[in-house]
């Protein structure tokens, strides 16, 4: 499962070639969630389109609301802002 995900953010991290996913906003806008098993849980991940390549940094897997918990903490300390 987890080599499949690498290859559909590789291959189209913006779509995820048709599995359930999402923009998100607040404190997470510019990153996107990818639904995984019935709902339960989510990959967290932002695209960097520059510099080429581009690039997808994984912020968070986990179950539904630690995964954007996660995710919100994470980013914020990385930038201490809005990512």
């Amino acid at each position: 499962m987890y080599a499949d995900l690498r290859e559909v953010l590789e291959l189209d991290p913006h779509d995820c070639l048709g599995l359930p996913s999402h923009g998100l906003h607040g404190l997470l806008t510019g990153c996107r969630s990818i639904e995984i098993s019935l709902n339960e849980y989510r990959l967290v991940y932002k695209i960097h389109e520059k510099p080429y390549p581009r690039r997808v940094e994984i912020l968070s897997f986990a179950e539904h609301d630690l995964a954007y918990e996660l995710a919100t903490e994470r980013a914020g300390k990385k930038k201490g802002r809005k990512i």
